[in-house]
């Protein structure tokens, strides 16, 4: 009758008690200072290290194809061709260099040819009279001037300083005078003439500078 009413209040069951054991603390030491010392917990076992795997082989190279007939006469013509112009760089070095020194022996032919009328002048002037002081200024002159024009046709000029202001880049100073006639810094007298080049300093003039 009881068992079978729904409504009846059931009687819980009994608990069960569970022991949990309880870590009891490490022992303390005492140390040399007095104070308590807790021993450190062990170090962990290192695992073993894993084995090493074997390298892989590298495939052995695949023997050589022989080469077809076709491949063979190719880079014969290609060989053939690069000795050919290997031959025509040569003969082109040595044609240019052939060329170059024949126009540097004209070039020196020239400048010999054109001193000769200045060697002509001097054989004048010393087969005539040399009592005649005039006569002999005059070829000395001429020759000069031939002499001169001579270096003007190579692109040789002189350099007109006399009277100019003295200029480091065409002039070399090598005393300094009181000049009442010559302005101070200008050139007052020329010791040696300085020349040019197509417009670069072949040498430069010696010259004596107003104060």
């Amino acid at each position: 009758m009881y068992n079978n009413d729904p409504w009846r209040r059931r009687r819980p069951a009994p608990r069960r008690m569970v022991r949990v054991p309880v870590s009891q603390p490490a022992p303390r030491h005492p140390t040399a200072s007095g104070q308590e010392q807790t021993p450190e917990p062990s170090q962990a076992t290192s695992s073993p290290a894993p084995a090493k795997t074997p390298a892989a082989q590298p495939d052995p190279a695949p023997p050589a194809q022989p080469q077809s007939p076709a491949g063979e006469n190719e880079a014969q013509i290609w060989r053939e061709r690069y000795a050919r112009q290997q031959a025509d760089l040569e003969n082109t070095k040595k044609r240019l260099e052939k060329r170059f020194a024949s126009e540097a022996e004209q070039a020196r032919y020239a400048v010999l040819r054109d001193m000769l009328p200045v060697a002509d002048n001097l054989e004048a002037a010393l087969q005539h009279d040399a009592g005649d002081p005039d006569h002999l200024r005059q070829g000395v002159a001429l020759t000069l001037r031939a002499f001169q024009e001579a270096m003007k046709r190579h692109g040789v000029e002189p350099i007109n300083a006399q009277n100019q202001p003295f200029d480091p880049a065409l002039h070399e100073a090598v005393a300094q005078i009181d000049a009442p006639n010559t302005p101070s810094g200008h050139v007052a007298q020329v010791l040696q003439t300085g020349y040019t080049i197509d417009g670069d300093l072949l040498r430069p003039a010696r010259v004596i500078v107003a104060a």
